[in-house]
This record gives structure tokens, sequence and C-alpha cells, in this order.
């Protein structure tokens, strides 16, 4: 279970956007995990659920509670581990890979695929990539445009972002469709401590993402 939390400093890029830095929670969540090892492939399942308690009006939130479903699939072999996973949501999640400039409402299949090879014993190096495909009317709720009237229809989510102009975008599924990869190099400094740093790039979205994070187990 977690809160997160964010601090958006937004860009001027056009005269009606001003700019500006905003900050706040967003939707609390908790999720429950099931973890099976066998020697033929790892399996893994993950229900995350959220609550609406984030700002609307930032983008933090849709307004709604949320449900996303994951299923992972992977197989060392020696020091190399592909990986696969398969998800269901009525939201585009946020991972530890992208923190998506926006929150979106609507029903969407994700799915991403990779490999991780170790190459030193304290360091490994990652790549993958992803698809998310939507389904039905989207809203994007965008955490990066604060200056403009919601309410905007679109019908093509293709190129840019609706994000970058519209505060609030209703829309077919082109809206929310998205895919990109990702590479990164995952340092482990002690055996309940780990640095990640690395980059992502939304080719649908003409995005790049610079991310980098610690995580601390404490069990």
């Amino acid at each position: 279970m977690g809160l997160p939390v964010y601090f958006v400093n937004q860009s001027a890029t056009t005269s009606t956007t001003a700019g500006g830095f905003v900050n706040g929670i967003g939707n609390a969540y908790a999720g429950v995990r099931f973890g099976m090892n066998n020697p033929a492939v790892n399996f893994a399942s993950n229900l995350v659920v959220t609550a609406p308690t984030g700002d609307k009006d930032k983008g933090f939130s849709t307004g709604r509670a949320t449900a996303d479903w994951t299923n992972s699939f992977s197989r060392r072999f020696s020091s190399v581990m592909p990986f696969a996973d398969i998800g269901v949501a009525n939201t585009i999640s946020d991972t530890s890979f992208f923190v998506r400039p926006f929150t979106s409402l609507g029903l969407v299949g994700h799915f991403d695929g990779g490999v991780v090879m170790t190459v030193a014993p304290l360091i490994d190096l990652g790549a993958s990539a992803y698809s998310v495909r939507a389904s039905g009317q989207q809203r994007i709720f965008s955490k990066v445009a604060h200056q403009n009237s919601a309410g905007t229809t679109t019908q093509s989510g293709k190129g840019k972002g609706v994000f970058e102009t519209n505060t609030e975008t209703v829309g077919t599924a082109d809206i929310a469709n998205d895919g990109g990869f990702s590479t990164w190099v995952s340092v482990k400094t002690h055996s309940r401590v780990g640095f990640d740093v690395g980059y992502t790039r939304s080719v649908t979205y003409e995005l790049n993402t610079l991310f980098f994070g610690t995580s601390v187990r404490f069990k």
C-alpha cells in the first residue's frame, strides 16, 4: 500500500500556458500479490486498487476508484532473465520506469516484455518494450497543463499527447494508446538496498523520460 506525492513544474510553452509549480498527493493505493516459482516458468499475479484521494483539477486523480490486474511471467537462464507482463485496468498506471504526465480513466490492456542481464555480482542491465491499447471512451486528465479549459473532445491521440495542451480530454481509444521502450541499470549496494537509473521513450507521445530511484526491502 502507499500514497504517491507529486511535484510538477510545468514549463511555459505557449501564450496560454503560463507554466508554474504544482504539487499534491495522488491516489492512495493498496495491492495484493500471488507468486509461484517453478523450473518451467515463474508466475506472479498483482491486483492493485486505488481510492480517488488526489486532486482531479491538478490531474492527480480521475475522481474515480481504479483497479489494475497484471500477470507476470519470467524465467532465468544463467545470467539472463526474459520476462513478460500482461494486464487489464480501467486506468493507465504509473510504473517505476514511467510516471506519466497525466491520469486516465477508461478500459485498457497493457503489455510489456524484455530481458534483464546480470553483468556483475551487483549490477544488472535491463531493456523492455511496452504497449498500451485502450478500448472505448477515454478521459485524460493532464498533470502539466493547468491553464486551459477542460472538456475538449478529440478523435486522435497519435503523435504528441493531448495532455500537453488540454487539462481534460474526452475521446476515443486513440488518445490513450501508447507504445515505447525502456532501458536501465540496477545496482545493488546491499542485500536489501538497490538503485536504478534509466531511460524511457514513448514513441507515440514523442516523450523522453529519465528515471532514477532507490528501493529498500524491509524483509
